[in-house]
This record gives C-alpha cells, sequence and structure tokens, in this order.
C-alpha cells in the first residue's frame, strides 16, 4: 500500500520484536529521488487507509545503496530490514 504513495519508490512492512505486543509493523522505505517525506506523513497515509493493526509504528528510511538488495521479506533473515529496525 505504501507504494502507491508519490515519494515512495520502494516498500516493505516487517514485524519486529516488541515486548509489549509481541511484535510491531515497521515500515521499511526507499524515497523516489528528489522527494522528501516525513515519517508522520507515511504514519498519517497509512492510518488512512488501512486498518489500526496494519499501520506500522515506525517508519525506516533507507537509500538505494543500504537497501535489502531484492532479498525476499518474507525470509526471516531479512525481517530485520537488513539491521536497520533494530
Amino acid at each position: 500500500m505504501l507504494n502507491g504513495h508519490d515519494a515512495v519508490f520502494e516498500a516493505a512492512e516487517v514485524g519486529v520484536p516488541d515486548e509489549r505486543m509481541g511484535e510491531e509493523l515497521v515500515a521499511c522505505i526507499v524515497k523516489k529521488p528528489r522527494t522528501d517525506v516525513t515519517e508522520d506523513e507515511l504514519i498519517r497515509y497509512c492510518q488512512a487507509h488501512l486498518a489500526k493493526n496494519k499501520t506500522p509504528k515506525r517508519v525506516v528510511f533507507l537509500d538505494t545503496a543500504a537497501k535489502w538488495s531484492g532479498q525476499d521479506f518474507k525470509d526471516p533473515a531479512s525481517k530485520n530490514c537488513l539491521g536497520y529496525c533494530d
């Protein structure tokens, strides 16, 4: 769903461990070149389009050099956005 935002080039939501809830959603985002978007803007965008339990609690911005290099986010080894969501 986040891929529909004008400033988002690539997006993935992953579950990361959370002491209180067991797991929380984090969005890993690669922005389109020459765009500017904040974590708050993307969370509000999700809140407008998704149920509360489907909305990420955090957004992590990755640059194209540091992104997930084609790994499938269903693979448990990539669930930490390659270390960016720790």
